[in-house]
């Protein structure tokens, strides 16, 4: 286990990934803060809840990697339906 707090956002985070939850914060404003931070990054809101995200987004950007010695993959860009942009792989 790390040394990092089993509360500090990143830790919460990951344990919703475990559990195969996208989890997001938002303020009390409803900007919606990703990837997990202590303050919202627009109002500086420190008050921060967790919810889960429905897993629905548009693709922004995508690019396929060709690595030499490895199996092609794609990365994309996704516009969260909840309100924020994330990067993932796509295998």
């Amino acid at each position: 286990m790390s040394s990092e707090s089993l509360d500090s956002p990143d830790a919460t985070y990951l344990r919703g990934l475990r559990d195969g939850v996208l989890t997001y914060q938002t303020c009390a404003r409803g900007h919606a803060v990703f990837p997990p931070r202590l303050a919202c990054p627009r109002c500086h809101d420190a008050a921060l809840t967790w919810g889960p995200s429905d897993g629905r987004a548009t693709i922004y950007s995508a690019t396929t990697i060709t690595p030499r010695d490895r199996d092609p993959y794609t990365v994309v860009l996704l516009d969260v339906d909840e309100g924020f942009r994330m990067m993932s792989r796509i295998d």
